[in-house]
């Protein structure tokens, strides 16, 4: 058990490994069903969870709360909270040798647009948000140190509410589930589309070839690498895929396991060790949780 934290959790966001081995994990607590709403903190090392900490606590009721923890190249520990995707706010915190500091206000997020924000592993945000056009375009900014880099720059193509990661080179990982084709008609499938740092958008690919998949999860380390674990159906399995940079460089199904309904349930990916680690459950009563790791070659 990582804290007996009050009332009900939620992981939202995929912990972060660091250079010395810590793991730094937030999620979404409510106090109360429907009520005061907040983001936890704890770290794993020297084999023990430390107490958990309250890093945000939201002023409005039925917010959902993500919390994206991060650190930087001189190990300074920060995190990104998204106050729900429509009609919310952004904020940045970081934590001191005292705690968590005082909340940033970065942005309001819209009530009807797309809209993605990312934090880098440098300390700054990046912004992306769909606008009703032809042909269809984006803006991006770039928030960092208080104020904005770059602000409302047009992008041409969609993130179109899609899941996202953020690798260390600033690339944009776009994941959806949609109608792929195959021999006789379609399945849903898996695509992945890149948003390079230097804002072109490369074509979507399948990463799922020809199956049906469902419960994609996504996770990004501090270098260029993005891992994304799915499950598909004909054959049942687990599949993992990591993409370097923009470029797919590995694909696998994780090694067989007793048991027939094991899902994906988070995902993780450090530089240090070279490794992606995924939590999977067994649905299969009676219900059990599993950890499998895989070297990154």
């Amino acid at each position: 058990m990582v804290a007996a934290s009050l009332g009900e959790s939620e992981l939202a966001s995929p912990p972060i490994v660091d250079a010395a081995g810590t793991i730094h994990l937030l999620w979404h607590n409510e106090l109360i069903p429907g009520g005061t709403t907040r983001v936890l903190y704890a770290a794993f090392r020297n084999d023990a969870w430390t107490p958990e900490e309250e890093v945000y606590r939201s002023p409005y009721n039925y917010f959902r709360l993500i919390g994206v923890p991060r650190t930087d190249s001189a190990g300074r520990l920060y995190a990104l909270i998204t106050n729900t995707p429509y009609n919310g706010q952004v904020y940045y915190i970081t934590r001191g040798a005292s705690g968590w500091q005082t909340p940033i206000f970065v942005i309001n997020t819209p009530s009807s647009a797309s809209f993605i924000a990312e934090a880098d592993w440098s300390g700054g945000v990046h912004i992306y948000e769909d606008q009703s056009a032809t042909p269809p375009l984006m803006w991006y900014s770039h928030w960092r140190n208080g104020s904005f880099v770059v602000q409302n720059r047009p992008i041409s193509g969609l993130i179109n509410r899609h899941e996202a990661a953020l690798d260390g080179l600033n690339n944009l990982h776009l994941f959806w589930i949609d109608y792929v084709p195959v021999p006789g008609g379609s399945v849903y499938g898996l695509y992945h589309q890149c948003l390079k740092d230097n804002r072109d958008l490369l074509p979507a690919e399948i990463a799922s070839d020809q199956q049906a998949v469902s419960a994609p999860i996504i996770a990004a380390d501090e270098r260029s690498r993005v891992a994304a674990v799915w499950n598909e159906y004909d054959p049942k399995r687990v599949r993992l895929a990591v993409w370097t940079g923009c470029d797919r460089t590995d694909a696998t199904t994780v090694a067989p396991l007793s048991g027939t309904n094991w899902s994906p349930r988070a995902v993780t990916i450090s530089a240090t060790p070279e490794r992606v680690c995924m939590l999977l459950l067994d649905n299969y009563y009676p219900a059990r949780d599993t950890v499998v790791c895989s070297y990154i070659p």
